[in-house]
């Protein structure tokens, strides 16, 4: 078949990444890579770019894509007209969508209209399969997951167009699917229903699959290929099509593969990247549009960590956490602005701190390191997966699953997903969880009509939500007013609470509320005012929000028992309310009406309120505590209660107040935490509270963190939670009612 008449066939697919850490040492560079200025600087310095192991976690088949979430489910979007994103249908979406009755799974691959999950060392499958490349021993379509044959082991799988490979973890390769041109590597041009041996191979530890051919990375560091060739995508200096394995001259200490629609890419562990194949559109970047049968260098590219094709296009990761790309641009996948095709590599905008890549037909996906996935280029099927059809110019965030906001009340939690919907879990008598029921729940349950939610609040029974819209919503407790609804009764689900329009930013304590308008202005309602917590100069209960008075530049918000807090723009923070213990931080035990300036504080970034103690983090990373002390919340190694601020600890960058003990995130994302610890709030495995920071064991990469009554609760960068202290009645959300004195992970809904 010639390139055209194949090309007719518009037989595109994803770019399969896998990636191997080889225990192998660095190989000599070659005489292209000793010419080449990025190689001589890295030479001078002594250092080797550094080369990590890509897990599988995301792909991109053609125009839909697939990812593993945190609880080892799967989510996909984009085309769907064969059922390959496995919810049942054949509709297309345009956000995540979970894949029906799949978990524990560690790997996924999409391929044209097909897709593959790896589970507990089983492979399933879901899609298109009227070549059998479902492996089931049929060739009917399916819309959810089925088993791919009866063997087991396996490590990895890779999609083709209508072909898949499966990598066992004695580094056998199976194959099935269609075989017209020998991409199952078996001898013939049979095809197979069900997984197949590719003879000769045992040693691989990496595969990738293209249109119609195939990729085995061996222990060795060699590459071997198989299938169609009429590009030269075999990479053995020949365009005759391959049956069997064959190596690929040339190629050695390579450490990751990928491939394209009809082109390859091979990265060493000197962090310089080989190609071959089609090159139509310049995706060997090596400045020209000649096809090549055998590798040739990259072009200027150096310094790579991990690698990624689309159909006509390629992607490269550098040791910095920068994207390149080169190749097909006219649906703008390459992610530099432009629809202009590039035979050399540019840089992708807007992205940094990249982990992986990925590419499909005409768009491109980049996970960064803290677990967010960004897309761009043609969406014509919704594989952006930001909600819309339009094609992207630049990279966008994936509306994904995930959280994005989370807070506790005094023993349940209201948490917001990257999807825009809240989930709640723990006590519920009030009616604090929003679902109807009035059940305790301990896993997430779903609030409904919430939409679009950028942050929640929670009060000791009842909850609050900010939509994008700069709209407030609450349900639960309402007897003092807090959901500001005059007729005192308790919602069991979501009602508005009758705030000014524009507001950003929301908080909650015991019985009243603030709300932070966009003009800088802060409103409050619910409690008795008993203490002039409300901040309008009087001590009157009110059924709606009035605005705080005298501020006008506000950019945070926290609320204690019955004291608030407010940030300026210029770092200055004042309180108002009760003061018997020194919680306003003003040097004295005076309750005030009306907002005062804390004393003596350095310009602030953040601020966060417990029930009786405040908590203000400067822009150099300290922390400052005071108020009341009696179980040293405050972390000044005593018990005695502070009418200014204290320093507590340093090189902090989040803060948080639970009722009575407080935590910090540092700057490396570990977390120290002082105070009461008599359910195991503070996470190390004891009941016994401190009046200083302590570590809390085990836990890296924290974002963000929340304290409710008597338990903690720890964001992870990847959107996954942890939680620790109370549990009796499943604030924790892991699915029991059991406490825990160390984290515990947190049900994800989905």
């Amino acid at each position: 078949m010639t390139r055209h008449a194949r090309r007719s066939l518009q037989w595109v697919v994803f770019g399969a990444l896998v990636c191997s850490f080889l225990g192998a040492g660095c190989s000599s560079a070659t005489p292209e890579e000793e010419s080449d200025p990025d190689r001589r600087e890295d030479l001078s310095t002594g250092q080797q770019p550094i080369l990590e192991s890509a897990t599988p976690r995301i792909s991109a088949g053609s125009l839909h894509n697939l990812t593993v979430l945190p609880n080892g489910t799967v989510s996909a979007w984009g085309e769907n007209g064969f059922g390959q994103l496995g919810d049942g249908t054949t509709t297309d979406r345009t956000t995540p969508t979970p894949v029906a009755g799949l978990s524990g799974v560690t790997a996924v691959a999409g391929g044209q209209y097909h897709s593959l999950a790896l589970r507990n060392g089983y492979v399933w499958a879901w899609g298109q399969n009227s070549s059998g490349q479902l492996g089931d021993a049929t060739h009917t379509q399916r819309l959810t997951p089925v088993q791919a044959g009866f063997a087991n082991g396996f490590v990895a799988v890779a999609a083709g167009y209508c072909h898949s490979l499966a990598l066992r973890s004695t580094g056998e390769v199976y194959a099935w699917g269609c075989n017209a041109f020998g991409e199952l590597g078996i001898g013939s041009t049979l095809s197979q229903s069900a997984p197949f041996p590719v003879p000769g191979l045992y040693d691989v530890v990496a595969i990738a699959a293209g249109t119609s051919f195939s990729l085995a990375l061996r222990s060795d560091g060699t590459v071997v290929a198989w299938g169609y060739n009429a590009d030269g995508q075999i990479g053995d200096g020949t365009t005759v099509s391959k049956l069997s394995p064959t190596p690929v001259p040339g190629l050695t200490s390579v450490v990751a593969i990928a491939a394209g629609g009809s082109h390859a890419l091979a990265l060493r562990s000197t962090g310089f990247l080989r190609a071959w194949g089609d090159n139509q559109y310049g995706q060997l970047g090596d400045g020209t549009t000649i096809d090549r049968s055998s590798p040739i260098i990259v072009s200027s590219l150096s310094s790579i960590r991990t690698i990624g094709a689309g159909s006509y296009h390629s992607l490269a990761v550098r040791s910095d956490g920068t994207v390149r790309t080169w190749g097909r641009n006219t649906n703008y996948q390459l992610g530099n602005g432009t629809a202009i095709n590039s035979t050399t590599p540019v840089a992708m905008t807007g992205v940094a701190n990249a982990e992986a890549v990925f590419g499909g037909a005409i768009h491109s996906a980049v996970l960064r390191a803290d677990g967010a996935i960004l897309t761009v280029g043609g969406n014509a099927s919704g594989q952006i997966g930001n909600g819309t059809m339009a094609t992207q110019q630049a990279p966008v965030m994936v509306t994904a699953v995930g959280w994005k906001s989370v807070a506790s009340g005094w023993s349940h939690s209201v948490a917001a997903l990257q999807d825009g919907t809240v989930w709640s879990w723990g006590i519920n008598d009030s009616g604090q969880l929003g679902d109807g029921s009035g059940l305790y729940q301990e896993v997430p349950v779903k609030v409904p009509g919430m939409a679009n939610i950028v942050a929640t609040a929670a009060g000791y029974d009842y909850s609050l939500a900010l939509r994008a819209d700069g709209t407030v919503w609450g349900w639960g407790a309402n007897h003092h007013w807090q959901l500001a609804h005059e007729d005192g009764w308790s919602y069991y689900a979501p009602v508005a609470i009758p705030c000014p329009s524009n507001m950003v930013a929301i908080a909650s304590s015991d019985r009243h509320s603030l709300a932070l308008r966009s003009n800088g202005t802060v409103w409050a309602w619910g409690g008795l005012n008993d203490y002039g917590q409300l901040g309008d100069g009087s001590t009157l209960p009110t059924p709606t929000p009035v605005q705080v008075d005298g501020i006008t530049d506000a950019v945070a918000i926290a609320v204690g028992e019955d004291f608030s807090l407010a940030l300026s723009a210029n770092g200055v923070v004042r309180a108002w309310g009760h003061n018997d213990l020194g919680q306003l931080g003003d040097g004295t035990h005076l309750d005030r009406h009306t907002p005062v300036v804390i004393t003596g504080l350095p310009p602030a970034k953040a601020i966060s309120a417990g029930s009786i103690h405040g908590l203000a983090l400067t822009s150099y990373g300290d922390v400052l505590g005071w108020g009341g002390n009696f179980d040293g919340q405050i972390g000044d190694g005593t018990t005695n209660h502070r009418s200014t601020p204290v320093l507590v600890t340093a090189y902090a960058v989040r803060i948080e107040a639970g009722r009575v003990h407080s935590m910090a995130v540092r700057f490396n994302g570990a977390v120290r935490a002082w105070g009461a610890n008599f359910t195991g709030q503070l996470g190390n495995g004891t009941t016994t509270g401190s009046s200083s920071p302590i570590t809390v064991p085990g836990l890296t990469g924290v974002v963000a963190v929340w304290g409710g009554w008597d338990f903690s609760g720890f964001l992870l960068s990847d959107g996954t939670m942890k939680t620790t202290g109370n549990n009796v009645v499943g604030q924790l959300g892991d699915g029991t009612f059991v406490s825990k004195t160390t984290p515990v992970s947190v049900l994800l809904p989905y």
